[in-house]
């Protein structure tokens, strides 16, 4: 240690504070020169190539500055060339040292304290000194390999409950319970811990922050022989238990052997254990060119910090804590917590109103949407109804066209017979009150007959198109094609008795009964649909034309 200059020398003692000192000088300063005096890779060798970069994370920049000037001062060449050839012997020549000798030795030791620890935690007894310090040989201790800062945080919380025989106060059910009901529970042995984070140090500071609490961090060190006393007398205290819990303190502990709580003992500056801080949010404190004010923009701060079992114990905690720290802490705390909690509200109000206003632009959306398809549905079904007017209008110009045709034909076919020749006489009486008499050969069908009546009713003088001859047969295919009623529109009737005339394909009217002698004929006009007939009603065609004989 004395060839070493002081950045070396200052690499040698965090190498064995990581180590919890099993590491003898000399060995560390081989596997120092073997890695360049990089404590991360000596760590590294030393706990089998594990992560313990949180090991070393609390290092201040003084730390990385010392150890580049130790490699400074390394002889160039032949140093070098020394280092390669102890790097494959550091880690054999440090699992060989004295210590480990007596490692061996101590070895029954262990076992029995082993099994002594046990037996008083099966049946709840809090541990005597003589087993504390036999379980406080550690010369076969290494830290834990578990990285995980909940899964340490846990397991800290679990040894302390077993050792101390206590349970924190949320887990033993005294929530809520005065200071007299705990002390009450001590007196027959039922002690009680504070409520540990089990978290990381990190989220347990955050936690602080984000809840505006005060914050109590616990450091210990098994390596310490106060710490055994100042597990069983000051955190099992009822009066302090009580203080922190109805003050609503985050309190978080660890062992400085586990990475998370060695981190926080570097942040922390803690030299000596048990050691114990206080932390909440505090005014930033700005320095400007003539005096130092503070800014509304709170800050997490270190409020006290107590070191050693005088300065950490119970009566002192609870002096510091009610004297000075509360009253002081207290006022801004809830200032933060009221300034908070209103712009919490103001947030929500702000959401509440953003929300109400997507909603009635989602709920006019959807009625503008929705009005949209009225108004589509609407043209569409004006333009299928125009399409379905349009379509009935062609169709019927295309059967008054074709009925157009029947009536010539039917004014050229249909003639009165001769006088003195057999003849079938029909007197037919129109709606409107014209009267038709006919004398008709019995050869003439009821096809024939129909659309002479059908053309003696209209005035117009229809005549045969130039469009081909006409005749029964295409009479016959338009009313297959529409119907009998919807083809001539009317009917033919007897006056006394009513008896209706019928319409039969190439049916002459010698065969029909009710002509037999001559007949008294009544036109009757076919009800049609609403909607039919729009452009020009048939019926009110008839009820206003006159027939040739009127």
């Amino acid at each position: 240690m004395d060839n070493l200059d002081p950045g070396q020398r200052e690499a040698v003692s965090q190498l064995q504070a990581i180590t919890d000192g099993n590491c003898d000088a000399e060995a560390a300063i081989n596997v120092l020169e073997s890695v360049d005096w990089d404590i991360e890779k000596a760590a590294n060798i030393l706990f089998g190539d594990q992560d313990t970069s949180a090991l070393i994370t609390g290092r201040s920049a003084s730390n990385s500055a010392l150890a580049s000037n130790g490699e400074r001062h390394l002889a160039p060449g032949s140093r070098r060339n020394q280092q390669s050839s102890q790097s494959n012997t550091s880690t054999i020549f440090y699992y060989l040292r004295p210590s480990m000798l007596l490692s061996i030795l101590t070895f029954p030791f262990h076992l029995l304290s082993g099994i002594l620890r046990t037996i008083f935690l099966v049946f709840r007894l809090p541990l005597g000194l003589s087993t504390t310090r036999f379980s406080s040989l550690t010369f076969l201790r290494r830290p834990p390999k578990s990285t995980d800062p909940n899964a340490a945080a846990d397991r800290w919380v679990r040894a302390l409950e077993e050792e101390t025989g206590a349970t924190c106060i949320s887990r033993a059910g005294l929530l809520g319970t005065s200071l007299e009901d705990l002390e009450a529970a001590a007196g027959d042995g039922k002690k009680v811990l504070p409520d540990f984070v089990v978290s990381s140090y990190e989220e347990a500071l955050r936690k602080c922050e984000r809840e505006t609490r005060v914050g109590c961090v616990v450091l210990v060190s098994e390596e310490h022989d106060d710490v055994a006393e100042f597990k069983r007398a000051t955190l099992t205290h009822p009066k302090l238990v009580h203080l922190m819990h109805s003050n609503n303190f985050v309190v978080w502990g660890g062992d400085v052997r586990d990475p998370d709580a060695w981190s926080a003992s570097q942040k922390l500056q803690a030299t000596t254990f048990p050691f114990v801080a206080f932390l909440a949010l505090q005014p930033r404190r700005t320095t400007g060119s003539s005096s130092t004010t503070r800014s509304e923009t709170p800050a997490l701060t270190v409020l006290s910090r107590h070191q050693g079992l005088t300065t950490a114990s119970a009566s002192a905690l609870l002096s510091h804590l009610s004297d000075q720290l509360l009253p002081r802490v207290t006022p801004f705390l809830e200032r933060t917590r009221a300034t908070r909690a209103r712009q919490n509200r103001d947030r929500q109000l702000l959401e509440e109103q953003d929300r109400a206003f997507q909603e009635a632009a989602r709920r006019d959306e959807q009625r503008i949407r929705e009005k949209m398809a009225v108004e589509k549905r609407e043209k569409e079904e004006a333009r299928r109804r125009e399409d379905e007017r349009e379509s009935e209008r062609k169709r019927r110009e295309g059967v008054e066209r074709v009925k157009t045709r029947m009536r010539g034909w039917a004014r050229q076919t249909v003639r009165e017979v001769e006088k003195g020749r057999q003849a079938v006489r029909v007197a037919v009486r129109s709606p409107s009150g014209g009267r038709l008499v006919l004398a008709l050969d019995p050869k003439t069908t009821l096809t024939q007959l129909y659309a002479y009546v059908d053309a003696s009713l209209l005035s117009v003088e229809s005549k045969t198109s130039e469009e081909g001859a006409f005749g029964d047969k295409d009479v016959l295919e338009q009313i297959e094609a529409l119907g009998a009623d919807e083809w001539w529109g009317f009917k033919l009737a007897t006056t006394f008795p009513r008896r209706e005339l019928e319409w039969h394909p190439e049916r002459c009217l010698a065969d029909v009964q009710e002509l037999q002698g001559g007949a008294q004929l009544v036109v009757e006009m076919v009800q049609r649909e609403k909607g039919e007939g729009d452009e020009k009603g048939e019926e009110d065609g008839y009820e206003t034309e006159s027939d040739e004989e009127s």
